[in-house]
Order: C-alpha cells, then structure tokens, then sequence
C-alpha cells in the first residue's frame, strides 16, 4: 500500500513498511532538515473514536519520555484526516531481522539487548507508562550499538481496543504476551518483563518459549506450561542467567520481578561475574559483523574452555558434563569431549544437533560447485501467487535487502525480471537464497563478456574527446552500479543494494566492475563474503599530453617571451 500523505513541515515523504496497524514513512522535517519515521494510522482506525481518544492520550504520555533507549516521540496530530505519531529515525536493524538471519545471538549480545530494554522500560514505567508490546520487531539495533524499544505511545491504545472490540481475537502474534494479557485482564509494568522474559528465552535458546498450532494453543502455554530450561537448547547459558530468565517468566505475579531495575541489578551482576562485555562499543563490532563476531567470540570461548579442567568435577557430576556440553556445543567433532561425556554415562548426540541450530546456514544449505571466478546475473523467475502479493513480497524484499520499497515494487511487478546484472559468485548464490527463502524462484547465469570492440580514431581526434568517459548506462537509462551490478534509476545517488555512492568517476565503463577496489570489503559493501579486495585494474593512459600540462608549457613560454623583450628594450 503506497499512500499519498501530505503534513505541514515536513517532505520527502518515502514508504518503508506496512503493518496491520499502520503505514511507516521516513520523512524530512523540514525546520531541522532531520530526518524522521511518521507512523500513520491505517483508515478502519481511526474510525473508532474511542481508539483516536486513546491514540492521542497515550501519543502524549509518550512524548513526555526522554531516554536514549527509547524509540522518542517527536510529534503528533492529525492531517487530512489520518492521525500520525512523528518518531525518531535510526539505521539499523529490528531484533527480529536480526534473528532471521542469525538465529541465535552470542551470550553478551542477546543479554545486553535485555539490559538496554530494561533501562528503556524504568523510564518507562517510572511515567506510569505501560509498552504491552514488547517483541523482537519493536526492539531496534542501531548501527552505533545502541538499543532502542519502539512503538511507545501506540502499543498500549492498538492492544486496549483489540480485546475490547474483539473478544477472543488479537491482531499479530500473541507469543509474547503475559497470562493475565491473554485473559484481557488490566495490565502493569510486570505484563512488560514477561514479553520481555520471552525476547530473551529467544534470543538465547532460537526458539520462543511458548509455541503452537494455533491461537487457542499458545495462550494455554503461556496460561499453564512451563517451557524448557534455556540450558537445554544452548549449554552456553549459565546458571545464573537461566534463573534471570525463569522469574521473567514466572506465572503468578508474585514470584516474576516487579520492576525493570530489579532486573537491571541481577543481570549486572551476573555479567559482570562471568566477565562478559556490556558496554555500547561491543554491540556496534556485532553489529558491523555479527557472523565474524560470533565466531571469534565462540572461538576465544572454546580455547578457554580447552585449556582448563571442569571446577569440582570430581565432587559434582554436572558440573563436568555441563563442561564438556559447551566444548561440544562448539565444535561438534571434539571426539574427547564426546569421549568424555559417554565415560559419564551422557548422550553424546546433543552437540552435532546443536551445531546443526547454530549455523544453519553453512550445513543445510552448502553451494553447489561453480566458477568462483565467473560473474553471474541474478533473475528473479516468479513469486508463489497463493502466498504473497507483488506488493507483499516486495515489501519483504525491500526489508532483507535495505533497499527502497518502491525500486523493489518496480522490479517485481515485471517479474521475469534481473535483479542483478553481474555479481561474483558467493553473492549471486546468497541473493538468490533471499529470494527463495521469500517465497521465490530465481536463477542464476553466468556473464560472458564480449571480446572489447577496439575503433580506430581519426588524427585530428582531441585528447579532450578521447578522455571523455563512457556511462555505464541501460537500454532505458538506467545506472548500472559498477561495484554490483544493480540497475538504479538514472537520478540515483546511490546504490540501493550495496548502497555504492555514485560519483563522476562511477559512470566511467570499466570492464569488470566487480573487480574495483574496496567490493569485498565487509564494512563497505554488505554483500562482501569477506575474504578481502581483489587487484584494481590496470588504468590505461593517454599518450596526448593532458590539458594542465599544455597549460602550463603556455604560461612557461609567455613568461620567457616577456623576459626576452625587457632584456632587448632595456639595451
């Protein structure tokens, strides 16, 4: 859904995501030249009136909170009939796009996010402010490290008026919902650290709590099971973080924590015992490389764990298998440590199942043989009609990618379309994956060049119009990015894809645009598999002196003609 939506102060209006609730624009604010996130209320409503009375109440508690993990509240109001909320704009990712991309975040990642959420939620709840929509997709990662807990203000109003227009029915998932939630019953600040308690089981053991088949199934979880020790899933966890998590998810009020800052103070503690990072420059290197920073993180974890030998193993079992557990969580071919848990009479099978959660990736889905030095062109085939609408799966596509909604609405709708034209190998392979995993098909080919056509010029040829540079352009106008490949309109700054900035010297036709300086540099380019730039190409010169230098042989040359004429004049 695309709207046209028109508010005084504000421009450059640009759709990046729908909901059920409502439609996100990025904007500019004109008085600061800012950059903002708008947040409109879909028609059905704003209709309501006692919705729009509790929109506006609860827009205006929210703006009231100032915190620096907190999603802040800028404006609101209403303009030609639609009612909006103004929000600051971040760069980065939600939670749950970072989950599905990697499904388990390392120790101190995922619990760092839960303290940055807590300090979000004392200001919170300290203006007697409930969320009651805490979840992985209203948590932002920014690019700078910083956690930020969105959607304040609508949360509450969208929850409020869903039980109490529609009994038995919420809209989204109800996974991440407290048991007197789920009753429709009145809810407080510990409602927020259940929803929390399950961003944290997920995050830590890659699956949520309280599963099911159906609506009616997961409230009755939540209402009456117990889930399993997070321990079960990831050995990783320690024991004073799993009994963090289970009083978050305590059932009766009683025994879960009241307030965030009980929290704050447990987990402080408990991080700071197991020596794990919690700082704000930690959480910007994950985010720059989350697979890189994993793997390092569970490497210098596993060479610890290596070299020393379990505490009190001999006095206590568990401890010793527990040991030994983590080791074969980490490398599931340690046949000592398999070895040794079999000696205590263990399962030795839990670690290559584990390993297979950790990086499914790599295991279930290993590429197929190919020329790792040929180029290939991306072509999204089709899309599965019973599933997903063009609007739909370009709007999901414009998510994995970070690219604009409206490029990637232009691409699909001429599905069989070229999403690429030429992209080495190991990236053509994941573009494709992306697509597929959306509920596409698409297919790969292989580039061929044709042989460089060379054209006598004539003599009288200026230098001038032999350094002319040639645009890399298509049939239609097009830019085509020289670092991936991707198609752009012919006004495009930058490349929607792997966001190369165009300049004049991008629009200069190089043979192979893959092979230009800084492609495979991860931090640049988030396509990069990371395994360094390859050779610049041979730049050819001109064997016509260039314009400065003819400047310059002038200037020489009139000086010296002076010169002579004062010495003649003066004899």
């Amino acid at each position: 859904m695309q709207a046209v939506l028109r508010i005084a102060g504000y421009d450059s209006f640009e759709q990046i995501a729908v909901g059920g609730m409502a439609v996100v624009f990025k904007a500019r604010k004109l008085s600061v030249k800012k950059t903002v996130a708008i947040k409109v209320l879909l028609p059905h409503l704003a209709a309501d009136s006692r919705f729009i009375t509790r929109f506006q109440q609860e827009a205006e508690a929210a703006a009231r909170i100032q915190h620096d993990n907190i999603v802040n509240v800028i404006d609101s109001g209403k303009s030609d009939g639609a009612y909006f909320i103004v929000m600051e704009y971040y760069d980065g990712l939600t939670v749950e796009e970072l989950l599905s991309t990697q499904q388990r975040l390392p120790i101190d990642v995922a619990l760092s996010v839960v303290l940055n959420v807590c300090y979000g939620l004392e200001a919170a709840h300290a203006q007697n402010l409930v969320h009651r929509d805490i979840k992985p997709a209203n948590i932002i990662f920014t690019r700078q490290g910083t956690i930020k807990v969105a959607d304040f203000g609508l949360a509450k109003a969208i929850d409020k008026l869903t039980l109490v227009t529609n009994p038995g029915k919420v809209v989204g998932t109800p996974a991440y919902m407290s048991p007197e939630q789920t009753r429709g019953e009145a809810v407080g600040t510990a409602s927020d650290i259940f929803s929390l308690g399950v961003v944290a089981y997920e995050m830590l053991a890659a699956k949520r709590p309280f599963e099911g088949a159906s609506y009616s199934e997961v409230v009755d979880r939540i209402q009456h099971v117990e889930p399993q020790a997070v321990a079960s899933f990831n050995p990783l966890v320690e024991e004073q973080f799993e009994q963090i998590v289970r009083r978050m998810l305590a059932k009766p009020l009683n025994a879960r924590y009241a307030h965030a800052s009980e929290i704050v103070m447990d987990l402080e503690e408990a991080m700071d015992k197991q020596g794990l990072r919690r700082d704000r420059r930690g959480l910007e290197e994950f985010f720059k490389d989350p697979a890189g920073y994993t793997q390092k993180s569970n490497a210098a974890l596993l060479a610890r764990l290596n070299g020393e030998t379990p505490r009190g193993a001999d006095k206590s079992r568990g401890l010793g298998v527990r040991h030994y557990k983590k080791i074969l969580y980490l490398n599931p071919d340690d046949d000592a440590a398999r070895a040794a848990l079999e000696r205590m009479g263990e399962s030795a099978t839990a670690g290559r199942e584990s390993a297979s959660r950790v990086e499914p990736a790599r295991r279930a889905a290993p590429m197929p043989a190919a020329d790792p030095n040929a180029d290939y062109r991306v072509i999204l085939e089709t899309i599965d009609r019973q599933i997903e609408t063009p609007d739909t799966f370009a709007l999901k596509l414009s998510i994995r990618l970070k690219s604009p909604v409206v490029r990637m609405r232009q691409l699909v709708s001429r599905a069989p379309c070229t999403m690429a034209q030429r992209l080495p190998y190991k990236k053509a392979r994941w573009l494709q994956k992306v697509i597929e995993e959306l509920g596409g098909t698409a297919r790969l080919e292989v580039v061929v060049d044709a042989p460089p056509v060379v054209e006598e010029k004539p003599a009288a040829q200026t230098s001038k119009e032999i350094a002319k540079p040639l645009e890399r352009r298509t049939a239609n106008g097009g830019i085509l990015c020289p670092r991936c490949g991707w198609e752009e309109e012919p006004d495009a700054r930058f490349c929607s894809l792997c966001l190369q900035h165009f300049n004049k010297t991008d629009k200069i036709d190089a043979p192979n645009f893959a092979d230009r300086p800084g492609f495979d540099d991860p931090e640049e380019n988030p396509l990069s598999d990371g395994e360094g730039p390859r050779p610049a190409p041979a730049v050819e010169t001109s064997a016509f002196p260039s314009n400065r230098t003819l400047l310059i042989v002038g200037v020489v040359g009139i000086v010296g003609v002076v010169v002579l004429l004062v010495f003649l004049l003066g004899r």
